[in-house]
């Protein structure tokens, strides 16, 4: 089930990923449509600068480390123990495009004027959706190019939105983290799939339920698959950082219809494992982060 479009508000849980060395924050929250504009008027919207602070984590004796412990390295960041973040949501262009098929300097403008409004708001990060659906808002070889911006999946659109953003964010001061929705292969079953899309390249894991397609977390190759994703992203890209959102399974449909995934479970099973389904499927988005 997607975020975006109920403009939900709930609080960022942040994830050290070693293994990826970055930072996985998920959940949803508000998008940069929810600012107020230039002239301070928010509409009844609001602004949530969230602290990154958790409650008593600065309070004597919480997890204090023994005196003679060595102190950890720290590293310079942009800003002083607070993120004033933003979530710019691509997704049926909620946020951004205004519509498809927008030319380079179209892009450009609506995207300067993104970064503007989050300068007069006083915020220090942008979470820029580059993933809605398993394909990218980025000059990508692993996945198509995204319909939400030419309309069509794996089209070319003729500019890299994140390359743009990360410029114009960056002068200004502002981060930019790259928002990815891991399992979500399209947001509906009668989208057209590019041929390079994962549901067709890896079609024996993808899982249509509730109207959509969804990649099953319980394969390797999925995971693996997502893994090199984010790899090239950090590798090719100044990101500040990563971010998941539907990090989880699907909700339930309207019917409380079991999400079909017989197939991988069973293999796991066959193979000696004796988790519950559950406990598995939870092990399995574990095991991606």
């Amino acid at each position: 089930m997607a975020c975006e479009p109920f403009r939900a508000t709930r609080a960022v849980a942040a994830l050290a990923a070693t293994a990826l060395a970055s930072l996985f924050a998920v959940g949803c929250g508000d998008t940069i449509g929810d600012l107020p504009d230039a002239t301070g008027d928010a509409g009844g919207e609001r602004v949530d600068a969230r602290r990154l602070d958790a409650p008593g984590l600065d309070a004597p004796g919480a997890g204090d480390a023994p005196l003679d412990a060595p102190r950890a390295d720290l590293v310079a960041v942009s800003h002083a123990r607070e993120l004033r973040a933003a979530w710019v949501s691509t997704v049926f262009g909620l946020d951004f495009p205004s519509r498809t098929g927008l030319s380079a300097a179209g892009a450009r403008t609506e995207l300067a004027h993104i970064v503007d409004r989050a300068a007069e708001a006083g915020l220090n990060a942008l979470v820029f959706q580059i993933r809605p659906e398993s394909d990218a808002l980025y000059a990508s070889t692993l996945e198509p190019a995204s319909r939400f911006l030419s309309g069509t999946q794996g089209t070319d659109p003729g500019f890299d939105a994140l390359a743009i953003l990360l410029e114009l964010a960056h002068a200004r001061g502002i981060e930019v983290h790259a928002w990815m929705n891991p399992y979500r292969a399209l947001t509906s079953d009668t989208v057209a799939a590019a041929p390079d899309h994962v549901s067709r390249t890896l079609a024996a894991h993808a899982i249509r339920y509730n109207g959509a397609v969804t990649m099953d977390p319980g394969a390797a190759p999925v995971r693996a698959h997502v893994v090199s994703v984010v790899r090239d992203v950090l590798t090719r890209y100044d990101v500040d950082g990563i971010h998941f959102d539907d990090y989880f399974y699907p909700y339930p449909d309207a019917s409380s219809t079991p999400f079909p995934d017989d197939a991988s479970f069973d293999a796991y099973v066959a193979g000696g494992g004796a988790l519950s389904r559950g406990d598995w499927r939870r092990s399995n988005v574990n095991t991606l982060v």
